[in-house]
């Protein structure tokens, strides 16, 4: 079974304004309804669930034609459950979504750039490995008010800074400019490993207190 988000392009949009009103399921300002629908590309139908929620009318949201205001959003699934059911399914697992985004553009997971099955496998440990690395720092080394940060933020704050490279011959080094936000945060991913490297340390015992 699955459910996936349904993008609303123009020929899904127009499909949705043909719906008749007494087929809309709901207390008026959140209605629900499903329908089979082919899309070009599509050899076969499958069923689509609609949500739409109404509106303010200046809120300047893009709605689809009709006497009110709404904004719809759409999945496909063949779960055979009702529109309610299925919409909750999704709810309750929607910020997958926002996962997938992370990994494709933290982690390239979309790229298999090999040309021997063996070779891309091992390439999807690498990242896997990166992925799980990265999921640690953020949980168990960056302050709680920042352990939500996706990785494109963690590389802008953190890992692509700029600075200057210094000295000559065998000898130089990086000069960053000053900023204290950075400083601090450093200091508080310290004090962070070094009570996780004293927790391993002592067999994952807890800290003494």
């Amino acid at each position: 079974e699955y459910v996936c988000k349904a993008p609303l392009k123009e020929n899904l949009r127009k499909a949705i304004e043909l719906i008749p009103e007494e087929e809309w399921e709901g207390d008026g300002d959140v209605s629900l309804t499903s329908r089979d629908f082919i899309l070009p590309a599509w050899r076969k139908p499958r069923r689509f669930v609609i949500r739409r929620m109404k509106i303010d009318r200046e809120s300047g949201q893009l709605t689809l034609p009709s006497g009110e205001f709404y904004r719809y959003e759409a999945v496909v699934t063949n779960m055979e459950e009702s529109p309610q059911e299925v919409m909750d399914f999704y709810d309750g697992r929607a910020t997958c979504e926002n996962k997938i985004d992370e990994i494709k553009d933290g982690f390239a997971v979309q790229e298999a750039s090999q040309h021997e099955k063996v070779r891309n496998y091992a390439f999807m440990l690498v990242k896997a490995i990166a992925y799980n690395l990265m999921n640690w720092f953020r949980q168990a080394i960056l302050p709680p008010d920042k352990s939500k940060w996706e990785i494109k933020t963690i590389r802008r704050v953190i890992i692509n800074v700029p600075g200057n490279i210094l000295g000559s011959g065998r000898y130089h080094r990086i000069r960053l400019a000053a900023n204290k936000a950075l400083a601090f945060l450093i200091e508080a991913v310290k004090r962070n490993l070094d009570s996780f490297l004293y927790f391993v340390v002592n067999h994952f015992q807890p800290l003494r207190t």
